[in-house]
């Protein structure tokens, strides 16, 4: 009897080869990575569509495996997921082999300089080289529907935008990009004229211009990033000069 009640469990959390709790606890994760600062408990339940006494079951799992911690009255990832991922990894190699270019135009444009690549929806970005300005508040990855590197990808990744058209755009300030018709119409301008903007799409006071780096077979393999405040950022001035650098 013990063995039926068991499968009988077994198959409710499992349909399909899908398995609910896992889903919740990736989505979970996921939405933590997404937030520049400290989620609530609230927010987090939004993001995700899960009741809040779900996202706190999950959560004090996700905390007791060093997945998450608390911080404040909220939650961010703990270091069992913050420790180095391949994306960021290749992003930081990118970096090495690109300083000299990244030098140049750190001196150029005094603002926060840096690589990104694409990686499942999500950009990763290496260290930024910065000065004048360093927003504390960015974390990664960011998705790639409100960075300029990762709208530079989607439009040049035919099967990226793909993968977006399947689920809802997140919202992170009154600036992003929440239809796929909207993206996509911006991503048709990004191919076209090979730069992207990001104007208070993921965090609200910074503003980005990414420009394409190519490989040997002209497909794009990093964005080169230039980010600084939103409210004094000459675009196209940086645009000029990311341009000249990629």
């Amino acid at each position: 009897m013990r063995e039926q009640l068991c499968q009988a469990s077994d198959r409710a959390e499992t349909q399909g080869g899908f398995t609910r709790s896992v889903d919740r606890a990736l989505s979970l994760l996921e939405a933590l990575a997404a937030h520049g600062s400290p989620s609530s408990l609230s927010g987090l339940a939004r993001a995700t569509s899960l009741s809040k006494a779900t996202v706190h079951r999950i959560l004090n799992t996700l905390v007791a495996r060093g997945f998450a911690e608390r911080a404040g009255d909220g939650y961010t990832l703990g270091n069992q997921m913050l420790q180095p991922r391949p994306e960021a990894i290749r992003a930081a190699a990118l970096q090495r082999k690109l300083m000299p270019f990244l030098l140049s135009l750190y001196e150029r444009t005094h603002s926060a300089v840096s690589v990104g690549v694409l990686h499942r929806g999500y950009v990763f970005y290496s260290d930024r080289l910065h000065h004048q300005w360093h927003n504390d508040s960015f974390r990664q990855p960011v998705p790639a529907h409100c960075s300029a590197v990762g709208k530079l990808f989607l439009s040049y990744e035919r099967d990226a935008i793909a993968g977006l058209a399947e689920r809802e755009l997140e919202r992170f300030t009154a600036m992003t990009i929440t239809r796929i018709g909207d993206l996509s119409c911006e991503l048709t301008i990004v191919r076209r004229k090979s730069v992207a903007y990001s104007h208070g799409e993921y965090l609200r006071d910074e503003a980005e211009v990414a420009v394409p780096i190519f490989g040997a077979d002209r497909r794009i393999v990093a964005g080169m990033s230039v980010a600084g405040p939103v409210d004094s950022m000459n675009l196209d001035a940086v645009r000029m000069e990311a341009s000249k650098s990629a």
